[in-house]
């Protein structure tokens, strides 16, 4: 008898610790956008409108305001950046810098797509890396498995605009 009601107790333990756990496919960085928007420039190595870089952190700006109403605006006197780098390593598609203030707002930011990879050229590669890098700036961090935009693994060929999960991790730090 006592070992029944100490498999029913375990069983009901069990059941309340999956159904008050939740589980994130997304990561968060700590830190956000006042009201999703950011202003930025575009940097000196990025080339003319029509390059497959620019078109890229174009196509991405659309893609971010579309998927969930955030707002990346030009303004030739910003801080913050997005450009073009010229870097060796093949794999190395995207980067970028924030820098947060003390309340976990977004400073300013500096966002590169690697122009010298072989791969950005290839359909849907840079957008996909454009994408990611916004991500970070709207305060999305790594993922290493999942379908999203965030994950590191993912194939920039097939998932080049913000997934459902990394709209979930949008939502829990903009309260949408």
């Amino acid at each position: 008898m006592r070992s029944k009601i100490v498999k029913i107790f375990s069983l009901v333990v069990v059941i309340v610790m999956v159904a008050t756990t939740s589980a994130h496919a997304y990561s968060l960085t700590g830190w956000y956008l006042y009201y999703k928007t950011a202003y930025f420039k575009w940097g000196d190595y990025i080339q003319t409108s029509g390059s497959t870089v620019r078109n890229a952190w174009e196509d991405a700006i659309d893609d971010w305001n579309d998927a969930c109403s955030a707002n990346f605006y030009y303004s030739s006197g910003a801080i913050s950046e997005l450009n073009s780098m010229h870097d060796d390593d093949d794999e190395l598609l995207g980067w970028t810098y924030t820098l947060p203030n003390t309340d976990g707002s977004v400073a300013y930011f500096f966002g590169y797509l690697n122009a010298w990879s072989p791969y950005i050229g290839q359909t849907n590669v840079a957008r996909s890396s454009a994408n990611h890098e916004l991500g970070h700036v709207l305060g999305l961090d790594e993922l290493y498995s999942g379908r999203a935009i965030m994950n590191l693994h993912r194939d920039r060929t097939s998932i080049y605009l913000p997934q459902t999960d990394d709209l979930n991790g949008i939502a829990a730090i903009y309260g949408d």
